[in-house]
């Protein structure tokens, strides 16, 4: 019934240490299953806790929209009802259940109901990692999953940047990674290099530059190897030359980018690739992206690079990078052309994969279709991910999505002026109506005149009549 807090800056130990806690909790037979939230517009709502989910069912990546029905009956065992289990299909993009049938708290129970199965079988262990990417409304749906599940044998553990969201109750301990003092360096330094010690001026150069940052410390000695300046006689490790100067990049983020300058093309595309991805994503739609037969070894190799990591087990099917780190800066490094051919081919990879089952990556699609160039597409992308939202109650991620559909259709340029009225007319219409539900009248309001005058001008008349409606109820309730 524990609650812990794993928090610490960029490349301070919490990835690595959730996957250290990974292999002891296999080790002794604990279950231990993980998800791992996103930045905004990478995955859909609700993500993490679906991969955490799919983790428990036995499902791989592509199965999420293959075997689902079959591998759903599992929740029966842990004490679902047959309502529970239509809401949890749902996050798999099965429906059991037209129309408007169930509702967010349909789903929030189900997830209570499925947590409090889980504990009740045996002892477990739920990790949700990257806390800082859910926002308010997943965070307000974790935090009340955990409060409603302090009584059973559940340990909940959030890795997290910056401050604990104030969504989530307050923790029963925190774990703090921050900076290794110079002891521990100097452990870890022998432990990385493999020697029984070191020399005073590698372990000095070490200290004063990693600043106590665990992976910065790694990404040092790497680069010391590759570079040759180190030398090893009888288990000691020294500086080739104790008293030449040593040439790094300035900070962390320098030595990542500097290493991967180096990588062969092959490789460095890859690795740009899966950073277009996301920092989590399918190995399939890596694959299928780079669709050379050759596909699997760059994958393999930034494995052993250490750069990515499988996401639970193999099979899974599951990819991240080790660190968030890593996926910044490599995203942060490719621009201009390459970045839209990026995302142009990943889209186009998507697209393949997932042929004719598309519903669960629409988010995804919208901004890789945006970020290359289609507008078009990353409007209606995003339009068919607002109207998903909307058919289950999401409301707030409705908006957001019928919003970025508006921006993207105000990016397009050429003859197609009328075919853009007509969409803005439609996404306006939806975003009021969606405002108006939440109260925000002022932001209702604008959106219904403005999709009222492009209806106008366009003659569509169903949304003439809908943006009318609408204005009056917003007038009414302001009285």
């Amino acid at each position: 019934g524990a609650v812990i807090s794993i928090g610490g800056g960029s490349g301070s130990g919490k990835s690595r240490f959730v996957r250290e806690l990974k292999n002891l909790t296999a080790s002794s037979g604990l279950p231990l299953y993980a998800g791992r939230a996103q930045p905004f517009g990478m995955e859909r709502p609700l993500a993490a806790l679906r991969d955490l989910v799919a983790q428990v069912l036995g499902l791989s990546a592509l199965d999420l929209t293959g075997d689902v029905e079959t591998r759903l009956e599992r929740l029966n065992e842990l004490g679902l009802t047959e309502t529970d289990v239509a809401a949890m299909a749902i996050l798999f993009d099965v429906r059991r259940v037209r129309g408007a049938g169930l509702s967010p708290m349909d789903l929030y129970s189900a997830l209570l109901r499925f947590v409090h199965g889980l504990a009740r079988e045996r002892p477990v262990v739920l990790v949700l990692e990257d806390a800082h990417h859910l926002g308010r409304t997943q965070s307000e749906l974790v935090g009340n999953l955990m409060r409603h599940s302090a009584n059973d044998s559940v340990l909940w553990l959030l890795t997290h940047r910056g401050e604990w969201p104030s969504e989530l109750p307050e923790p029963d301990g925190h774990i703090r990674l921050g900076a290794m003092d110079r002891l521990q360096q100097a452990s870890m330094l022998c432990e990385v290099l493999g020697a029984e010690s070191v020399g005073e001026k590698l372990q000095e150069l070490v200290v004063q530059t990693a600043d106590g940052n665990p992976l910065y410390l790694v990404e040092m000695v790497r680069t010391l190897r590759e570079s040759g300046l180190l030398v090893e006689e009888g288990g000691h490790m020294e500086l080739v030359d104790s008293d030449a100067r040593v040439n790094l990049p300035p900070d962390l983020e320098g030595l990542i980018t500097a290493r991967v300058d180096a990588f062969a093309p092959a490789l460095k595309q890859a690795l740009q690739i899966a950073a277009a991805i996301g920092p989590k994503f399918p190995v399939a739609v890596l694959w299928e992206t780079l669709g050379s037969m050759q596909r699997n070894q760059p994958t393999e190799e930034l494995v052993e690079q250490g750069i990515l990591a499988y996401a639970g087990p193999k099979e899974m099917g599951m990819m991240a990078f080790s660190s968030e780190l890593f996926w910044e800066v490599v995203s942060r490094s490719t621009v201009g052309a390459q970045l839209r051919e990026n995302h142009r081919r990943v889209a186009e990879g998507i697209e393949r994969l997932y042929a004719g089952k598309l519903e669960g990556h629409f988010e995804a699609l919208a901004q890789h279709c945006m970020h290359a160039g289609r507008f078009f597409d990353a409007a209606r992308y995003s339009d068919k991910a607002g109207d998903v939202h909307r058919e289950q109650s999401f409301l707030g991620q409705a908006l957001n999505a019928y919003q970025f559909s508006i921006q993207a259709l105000g990016q397009v340029q050429g003859d197609d002026e009328g075919l853009v009225s007509e969409g803005m007319a439609h996404l306006h219409a939806k975003s009021g109506l969606i405002s108006e539900e939440q109260g925000l009248y002022r932001e209702a309001e604008r959106h219904l005149q403005l999709a009222l005058d492009l209806a106008e001008e366009q003659g569509i008349s169903e949304v003439e009549e809908q943006s009318m409606m609408g204005l009056g109820r917003v007038f009414l309730e302001q009285g």
